[in-house]
């Protein structure tokens, strides 16, 4: 009767190892793949790569802004109510006169070749300068938002070429400089020269300093009719005091795959899927700058290669949708693929005729 009830509960045993290796080998399998599995490769890619998480980078304190973009960013976020900013503005009209160096280029036909030169050229130009500086300040609200750190990418690490480090106490033939500083010494066959007596210089002449927008050789002078908005724009570059912070933008993250495609080709397994990504817990900040709100979508494509000892991979030139630009629709993302697929098997077709064409 123990026998008995001993082989029962030894088959129920076997039966249930069998069954998990049937599981595992399913879920791995080269021939199929499923839409959680590339939801949970994808959203461990955004993680690894600290795109996970998006952030609104803007500067904060007084600094000249010459990007009209970046004054209407910091006007939204105003109006969102996570900063304020102010705007002053420089601008004067200049008159550049003068003898500047300009180098020419010409063919010499005795030296066949082409030949550059510095001339003395005339010039008389009218500059428009215009500089704004904005000083710009968080509020409660932008500073409740105001990132401390920023997610760094995980580096990988090849767990199988690690290398063994090198110890100064265990190994110290390894750290031996083998740098040599001999002194120099001198030919006692070589005279000395004798030092140059140094020259009397002659006290300058004082002259009018010029401005010289290019080379120290440039005689050009600057007139401004309104000199006093240089002197302005001057004074307030001395006060220049900015601070680069990052506000909370919104969560990335995938929420399913469809169109899923596996192909085969000479040994290889290829998979090729659409992976829908899903922004939620998304700021004030972030929906201001990109006029995007909570639960707004966007379509990623994405291939994975199926190896033996890893399973289904992302490729990376894929992965985060790197290369979607190239790709216009799907069906050409689909054809792309196939296309490289049948140039891989025309060049191994190609190798193994050339070998067999040679000579034993």
């Amino acid at each position: 009767m123990l026998m008995k009830k001993f082989k029962n509960s030894t088959r129920f045993l076997l039966w249930c190892a069998v069954s998990c290796f049937l599981l595992v080998g399913c879920t791995q399998s080269a021939d199929k793949i499923s839409s959680n599995q590339i939801v949970k490769l994808y959203n461990q890619q955004l993680k690894e790569q600290a795109q996970a998480q998006e952030s609104i980078p803007i500067k904060v304190g007084y600094y000249e802004t010459s990007s009209e973009q970046e004054r209407c960013t910091l006007k939204k976020l105003e109006a969102a109510g996570l900063l304020t900013v102010s705007f002053e503005r420089f601008a004067w009209w200049e008159k550049i006169e003068g003898v500047k160096k300009v180098k020419q280029s010409y063919y010499d036909y005795w030296s066949w070749s082409t030949v550059t030169r510095t001339v003395n050229k005339k010039i008389l130009e009218y500059n428009f300068e215009d500089h704004i500086m904005a000083n710009v300040a968080l509020t409660p609200a932008g500073k409740k938002l105001v990132l401390k750190s920023l997610p760094e990418p995980v580096s990988k690490e090849d767990k199988d070429m690690i290398q063994p480090k090198l110890d100064s106490a265990k190994n110290p033939e390894c750290f031996v400089k083998c740098e040599e500083n001999w002194p120099y010494i001198e030919n006692p066959f070589i005279e000395k020269k004798k030092e140059d007596t140094p020259q009397k210089t002659e006290p300058k002449k004082e002259t009018k300093q010029k401005e010289t927008p290019n080379e120290e050789d440039d005689e050009v002078t600057i007139e401004r009719r309104d000199n006093k908005q240089y002197l302005a724009y001057q004074n307030a570059l001395e006060k220049v005091n900015e601070t680069e912070v990052h506000l909370k933008g919104c969560t990335v993250k995938a929420i399913k795959a469809r169109n899923i495609q596996i192909v085969k080709e000479n040994g290889i397994s290829t998979a090729v899927a659409e992976v829908i990504v899903e922004k939620n817990n998304v700021t004030k900040a972030y929906s201001a700058i990109k006029q995007e709100l909570n639960k707004t979508r966007t379509l990623e494509p994405v291939i994975l290669t199926y190896f033996m000892d890893k399973g289904w991979v992302i490729e990376e030139d894929f992965q985060i949708g790197f290369m979607k630009e190239y790709f216009e629709t799907w069906k050409e993302l689909c054809d792309a693929l196939e296309d490289a697929a049948d140039e891989l098997g025309k060049s191994g077709e190609g190798e193994e005729t050339e070998e067999e064409a040679q000579p034993e």
